[in-house]
């Protein structure tokens, strides 16, 4: 049996795992840290000393030691997908995306989710930190509109509807911690994004907005730039709100999140991407099995989460 012209495979999965108007295109790019395609190992200086003004002397030295930041990048499978005579589908991106696109983007969505996450959760210990200096918990507000009822799988009760002044409430955050007012984004979910649109203080000033095809932005609000998906994050509903691992079981207290950062806050790294055949499966007569690797990873780049705000529903 003839084997796939694997460059073809492998150049359209390149192209179509991170499309450009996912909300992964808007953040620092890590991926020429990468070594050898499965690792980052990126150099972060230590502390930094401090100035004042008319110092006494002698002044106080502060060392400062390179200390790399060394994570693994997570393995996402393309599914295997059986095709007969794959040569048919090679002659150009059109036929090759009937076979393609559905697996790329069942791979490309357990990639965004799970990265997400990565940027909003608590670091693995011993990686990526700064030896010295402590993990600050990502901070966390609360939705503060009229009760809803909730729109989550398995949630019940009623939720606090998300209005245009939570969203400035977390750029004040952003502020005070001294972050860039440039390059900020918002990733809503569907359901938030229409309660935010419907927000008196929005309609004010709004009018239809559709979606940019190149970039994902919706419109811009608070200094955000607002961007879509339909699901975002879970967050439980402890005191300190706290996001639920990708998968995790649903909840009566499951809540929705809207997860805000500043694009230097954050890291993605692209790591081997790789498309295997297999052939002469008995149980497949005359069909090539076509499946495919990806590395990935995402992390906050600064130990103090500064840059990265979760306003999560109030109940």
């Amino acid at each position: 049996m003839a084997t796939i012209q694997k460059d073809l495979w492998l150049a359209y999965a390149s192209a179509n795992i991170f499309p450009d108007n996912s909300f992964l295109n808007h953040c620092a790019d890590a991926t020429d840290f990468v070594v050898g395609g499965k690792i980052v190992v990126k150099p972060q200086a230590g502390t930094l000393g401090t100035t004042t003004k008319n110092p006494s002397f002698p002044l106080s030295i502060t060392v400062r030691s390179a200390d790399d930041i060394t994570y693994p990048l997570d393995f996402y499978g393309i599914p295997p997908i059986a095709v007969r005579n794959p040569s048919q589908f090679e002659e150009k991106p059109e036929t090759m995306a009937l076979v393609m696109d559905e697996q790329i983007a069942s791979a490309t969505e357990a990639m965004s989710n799970n990265i997400l996450f990565d940027w909003v959760a608590a670091f693995p210990a011993n990686a990526g930190l700064i030896p010295g200096v402590a993990v600050a918990a990502a901070t966390v507000i609360r939705t503060s509109g009229s009760a809803t009822a909730a729109h989550l799988a398995d949630a019940t009760g009623t939720r606090l509807l998300l209005l245009k002044k939570d969203l400035l409430k977390a750029a004040a955050v952003l502020n005070k911690q001294g972050v860039s007012k440039q390059d900020r984004y918002a990733l809503l979910s569907s359901d938030m994004l229409a309660q935010l649109m419907s927000d008196e203080d929005v309609l004010k000033y709004e009018r239809d907005n559709e979606i940019d095809p190149k970039t994902g932005i919706v419109t811009r609000i608070a200094g955000f730039n607002i961007l879509e998906r339909a699901s975002t994050l879970t967050y439980n509903n402890a005191a300190t709100p706290a996001a639920k691992a990708v998968g995790a079981a649903t909840a009566a207290t499951d809540n929705d999140a809207v997860i805000c950062w500043q694009k230097n806050a954050v890291d993605l790294a692209k790591g081997e991407i790789d498309i295997i055949e297999e052939n002469n499966r008995s149980e497949y007569p005359g069909c090539t099995i076509i499946s495919g690797i990806v590395y990935a990873a995402g992390r906050k780049r600064r130990s103090d989460a500064k840059g990265i705000v979760a306003i999560v529903q109030g109940v």
